[in-house]
């Protein structure tokens, strides 16, 4: 009974250790005042591209890249549209549909969860609504390896407007 114990013991200690290990990923904070939004990123990310156009970062598990753009105010169908449009563009595929995100920290948007054409990992397209400044709009593509889907999940939910 008591090696049943102990080896029930250690496996939970080591399936706590290696789960812990994703979510213990040390963050770094980022805010883009022009854009009115803040979110993480793993402090193992090399920062690329951190332009007024675009913001790309990763690692060996994770690539994020976001596009901002100011104009019209969306429906929940231009969004849609939109959406499909960048993924068709981009060459993600294998998605059902373009999905309605009613509450991220405030924002609002769409989504797809699919795979980058590219490398066939699996891919995450967002658009964004900022809740107080409807013009101000977030393009977000999240591509990463199937181990690192927590990360990448932590990242996105990671995303709040700024006032």
């Amino acid at each position: 009974m008591r090696k049943l114990s102990l080896f029930a013991f250690l496996s939970m200690v080591l399936s706590l250790a290696l789960t812990g290990s994703t979510f213990s990923q040390k963050m770094t904070d980022y805010t883009w005042n022009d854009y009115f939004v803040k979110f993480q990123i793993p402090v193992t990310f090399n920062v690329d591209k951190n332009t007024s156009d675009a913001f790309g970062a990763g690692d060996d598990d994770v690539y994020l890249s976001i596009y901002p753009k100011k104009g019209e105010k969306m429906s929940f169908g231009k969004m849609k549209q939109a959406l499909e449009d960048w993924a068709i563009e981009s060459k993600v595929y294998g998605y059902d549909k373009v999905n309605e995100l009613e509450n991220l920290n405030g924002y609002w948007g769409v989504y797809i969860d699919g795979k980058n054409g590219d490398n066939d990992l699996p891919a995450t397209l967002l658009l964004l609504i900022h809740p107080d400044y409807p013009t101000a709009k977030l393009y977000i593509w999240i591509n990463y390896r199937s181990a690192a889907f927590d990360t990448a999940l932590k990242i996105l939910k990671s995303f709040t407007p700024t006032y």
